[in-house]
C-alpha cells in the first residue's frame, strides 16, 4: 500500500469558475491522484497524490491547459 501526500499548489489564469471546474476533471483523471480540488478564489489547488507519483506531473498537466 502506497502512501499519500498532500500539495498545495498556487494557480494562476483562471478566469471563471468553470475553468477551476475543467482544470479538476483533468488532474482528477491522473493516474495515481487520489483527491483534486480547485480553489477558484483562492487560485489554489488541493491535491493528494500517491507517494509514487511526481509532483511535477500535476504541473504539466495545468501547464498543458494553460494555467500556471
Amino acid at each position: 500500500m502506497s502512501k499519500i501526500r498532500s500539495y498545495t499548489f498556487a494557480l494562476s489564469g483562471m478566469t471563471c469558475a468553470s475553468c477551476a471546474v475543467n482544470i479538476e476533471k483533468v488532474v482528477s483523471k491522473l493516474v495515481g491522484v487520489r483527491v483534486a480540488r480547485i480553489d477558484f478564489a483562492g487560485a489554489k489547488a488541493f491535491v493528494q497524490l500517491d507517494e509514487s507519483v511526481e509532483p511535477s506531473v500535476i504541473k504539466a498537466s495545468i501547464d498543458q491547459l494553460g494555467f500556471k
